[in-house]
């Protein structure tokens, strides 16, 4: 009972100090994050296909209280949004306790911006002091630092730079997605937004849904008036099936009309989802029933 106590009190006083707004209560957050999905080696950069396709909702995902500036998407090169991204403010006592979070905008160069398309992320309320900061989109798993940073009130805003943070400093282990080169991106996969990636015959020990392959196989299948669908079928649209991000989704498909790009080849989902299974750090004996899990806590 003592200890419970004791844990009680310490519990309040923290939630006591950051809901303490009385000044300089306002942090700044310059993030950087890159998405595998969209991640092109060529440039560097992330592509904007669900930008130039016109699909990116103007509301956040998350919250829908978020509303991109006029103007925003047509911005174009490094500057260009992605999607839209979630990033958490967390205790630095207890990681798994969310103080604040907010939705921003994710530039190709991998900044995570405000609704303006350009400024820093504030986050109003929370005072200076060191917090978890966590990153995660609607089809990646999410990253966390591995310890509290110290984030002043400044409009300068502090760095946080996940694309380039070594394993050792995200929370969890083999966080993000080695890119080589020092770069490191949010793994792609998780279709159905269940924490995890999963392809064939195992479902996230977290969640009672299919695999993430299983549910994009029924959702190709079962998509549209033309349902049900070949395997074969591939639909535009903005969805969290869409893994690699160019704005279709498909399982079998092979090829779809865009009217900026003509006729491309598309990543197959369902050998998209197999391969990243297959090449993640702890399958060390490559079998598609292997399952990763985001690792915040």
């Amino acid at each position: 009972m003592k200890l419970l106590t004791s844990i009680s009190v310490l519990l309040l006083c923290t939630i006591w100090l950051f809901a303490d707004t009385s000044h300089n209560s306002t942090i700044y957050l310059h993030i950087k994050v890159f998405l595998y999905g969209p991640y092109n080696t060529t440039t560097s950069l992330m592509n904007d296909d669900l930008r130039q396709c016109g699909i990116i909702p103007n509301t956040d995902p998350y919250f829908g209280i978020y509303v991109a500036g006029a103007g925003v998407f047509n911005t174009t090169g490094n500057n260009a949004i992605v999607d839209w991204v979630k990033v958490e403010i967390r205790s630095p006592i207890f990681p798994h306790m969310i103080l604040a979070s907010r939705a921003a905008l994710l530039q190709r160069d991998g900044d995570a911006v405000d609704v303006d398309g350009v400024s820093s992320l504030s986050f109003p309320g929370v005072p200076s002091g060191s917090y978890y900061v966590a990153v995660s989109h609607r089809n990646h798993l999410g990253v966390m630092t591995n310890f509290a940073v110290l984030i002043n009130n400044s409009p300068s805003a502090t760095v946080i730079d996940f694309t380039t943070m070594p394993d050792a400093s995200t929370y969890g282990t083999y966080s993000q997605q080695d890119m080589g080169g020092g770069l490191h991106a949010l793994w792609a996969g998780d279709a159905n937004g269940d924490g995890c990636i999963s392809y064939n015959g195992t479902t996230c020990p977290c969640s009672s849904l299919n695999t993430d392959n299983a549910d994009l196989k029924a959702e190709v299948i079962n998509h549209g008036s033309t349902a049900p669908n070949p395997l074969t079928y591939v639909f535009k649209e903005y969805s969290s099936f869409d893994i690699d991000m160019d704005g279709c989704i498909s399982y079998d498909g092979t090829a779809y009309y865009d009217p900026i790009f003509g006729i491309k080849i598309t990543q197959q989902g369902n050998a998209y989802l197999l391969n990243q299974i297959m090449i993640h750090p702890d399958n060390s004996s490559p079998t598609p029933t292997f399952v990763f899990k985001e690792q915040i806590p």
